[in-house]
């Protein structure tokens, strides 16, 4: 068996959504016309909730792995912004400061299970000088063994 055989049920995709402090989805609009210009997001999109589709990508050991980062987003709700993978929230903590240069920053570390496999997975809200700095990464937990459950939000503001 290839180690792409043994991942075939952990997803290709997974979803990142943002939202208000009220659970409230984030429109694309609520970004301004400036920053969707010049990130080249269309007109017919605009009036969307704001999600990215985040594409497995394979490490040098043949393990799946997820990773985003953006930078300069400009949050209407900056820090107090909500953020959703795959419909579960991700469980930030209180603000703190960013490690490198002293920023304003929630930050979580929590697991998942994707096709039977666990993930550990780290998360950044930092703000910054225009805008925040969003990231993402979740790889293979040693081993793949779950230790926890998260549990699913119950509305359905995203799709």
């Amino acid at each position: 068996m290839n180690s792409e055989d043994q991942f075939e049920d952990v997803p290709d995709t997974l979803l990142l959504e943002f939202g208000s402090p009220t659970e409230t989805p984030i429109l694309y609009r609520e970004l301004g016309d400036d920053w969707l210009d010049k990130e080249g997001i269309p007109s017919p999109m605009r009036q969307r909730p704001l999600r990215v589709a985040i594409e497995k990508k394979w490490s040098q050991a043949g393990n799946p792995f997820f990773s985003f980062e953006q930078t300069s987003l400009p949050l209407p709700d900056g820090l107090m912004t909500r953020l959703w993978l795959d419909n579960e929230e991700i469980p930030f903590g209180a603000v703190g400061k960013s490690k490198r240069r002293g920023n304003p920053q929630r930050s979580a570390s929590f697991e998942r299970e994707l096709g039977g496999i666990a993930y550990d997975f780290t998360a950044f809200l930092t703000e910054g000088r225009s805008g925040y700095y969003v990231k993402l990464h979740g790889n293979k937990r040693p081993g793949g063994r779950s230790k926890t459950t998260a549990v699913k939000r119950d509305w359905g503001h995203f799709v």
